[in-house]
């Protein structure tokens, strides 16, 4: 039996009863409708088929307070915005109208996007919920780019003479938001995306305990890794994304300076032997600079931190995971969350889900005298899941000593762009 996701409904035996007597065909109507409405102020208006932000917002279903349902439409409009400044930015580039722009923005996301499921079984980049715009720039410049080329090279094609296959992608931000997560979503969205069009996308995973420092098996791992895709490429002509797990205990110069000359060596300029190397870090100063270069490193993303209606959606998408009608107030929980400073991360919260599932299933029953009941989430199974929680929770905050430099009063973003800056005027 499966709980509609994004309604707020009572489910009895078989059937799926809505308070507001709307299916989900109805649902989806009315969020493509409110998103339509949202364009109307916009005079390119962007239409994308499957691939819409009433996809990418699919889960932001509950009502929150005034508020945070204002920051709601406004980090929609955001995300609106930056498509339509895509859109112009290719027309201009291009020299072709905005409709026709348009209709190419569209296929090209198409190319490298997966079709959401929207029942709680989301695949790859999907099942990162929020973080719309950290999935539009990853799906635009990282997965769209590869995908396209490898269907120009099998179909015996010349790919687009501009088309710009990333060499190393690089996710940033604090501890605990999700920067592997999202890595590990990336990874099987180039399967699944190989799976279904038949492409020759490879993936691997280093994934060594880089803090027993510069052994053999360490170096191996890095330099093996490497050449088994350059391998792959010479016999296939195929494309290797290579994710590099734990990159912030691997990039220590001076605890080991012969793993980062390894992965130093590896990275520089693979793109050319079809690679891409992805790979996340909590704070960009901590790391070496040579790690920036533009020849090793051209794509670098924050994430940032999650807003509660993003908070809100995650939970939406757990509990329609789970299969269970979701009865809590999203709005008291993200207060208890406000109130202890608590984040909600997509890995936070699927261990509170975890948690409160086990605890609900005690509840359940499927028998022929009293029928299949699951019970429903109420606000306090959330709140006392959150409470054990922060309880349990132990921050371990682990910084390298490290001298200062001039650099260190910009922020994060800024410090990578004066980097790259300085590498490119050298070129």
């Amino acid at each position: 039996m499966r709980a509609a996701p994004i309604q707020n409904t009572g489910v009895y035996g078989n059937n799926t009863v809505s308070k507001n007597n709307l299916n989900t065909n109805q649902t989806k109507m009315r969020i493509s409708q409110n998103y339509s409405q949202l364009n109307m102020q916009k005079s390119n208006n962007p239409a994308f088929g499957w691939f819409g932000l009433d996809d990418l917002f699919y889960y932001f279903n509950k009502k929150l307070n005034a508020s945070r349902e204002a920051k709601r439409r406004e980090q929609i409009e955001e995300t609106n915005k930056k498509v339509v400044d895509d859109i112009s930015l290719m027309s201009k580039k291009m020299r072709i109208p905005v409709s026709v722009a348009r209709d190419k923005y569209n296929e090209y996301l198409k190319i490298g996007g997966i079709e959401p499921s929207k029942n709680g079984r989301e695949v790859g980049l999907n099942k990162v919920i929020g973080y719309s715009n950290e999935k539009l720039d990853l799906i635009k410049d990282v997965v769209t780019p590869i995908v396209m080329k490898q269907k120009a090279v099998q179909s015996g094609q010349q790919p687009p003479e501009d088309l710009k296959i990333p060499n190393g992608v690089l996710v940033y931000g604090p501890n605990g938001r999700g920067k592997s997560y999202m890595l590990e979503s990336l990874v099987e969205h180039f399967k699944i995306k190989s799976r279904q069009d038949g492409l020759k996308i490879k993936t691997f995973v280093i994934n060594r305990p880089w803090n027993l420092g510069d052994t053999d098996e360490n170096a191996y791992a890095i330099a093996d890794t490497f050449e088994d895709a350059k391998k792959f490429n010479e016999e296939s002509n195929g494309h290797s994304i290579i994710y590099v797990n734990n990159l912030d205990n691997l990039l220590d110069e001076d605890e080991h300076p012969i793993l980062c000359a390894e992965f130093l060596n590896a990275t520089t300029n693979c793109a050319k032997d079809n690679i891409t190397w992805i790979g996340s870090v909590c704070s960009p100063k901590l790391e070496p600079q040579w790690l920036f270069n533009p020849s090793r490193t051209d794509i670098c993303l924050a994430v940032r931190n999650m807003s509660d209606p993003e908070m809100s959606a995650l939970m939406s998408y757990f509990w329609a995971q789970k299969d269970r009608q979701d009865n809590s107030d999203h709005n008291k929980v993200l207060n208890y969350l406000n109130e202890t400073g608590m984040n909600v991360y997509p890995p936070v919260f699927k261990q509170i889900a975890d948690n409160v599932d086990k605890k609900l299933k005690e509840q359940d029953y499927d028998n022929y005298k009293r029928g299949r009941y699951k019970k429903p989430v109420e606000t306090q199974d959330v709140i006392s899941a959150l409470e054990e929680y922060r309880t349990d929770l132990v921050l371990q905050k682990q910084a390298r000593p490290r001298a200062l430099s001039a650099l260190d009063s910009l922020t994060d973003d800024a410090y990578i762009a004066k980097i790259q800056e300085k590498h490119n005027a050298n070129k």
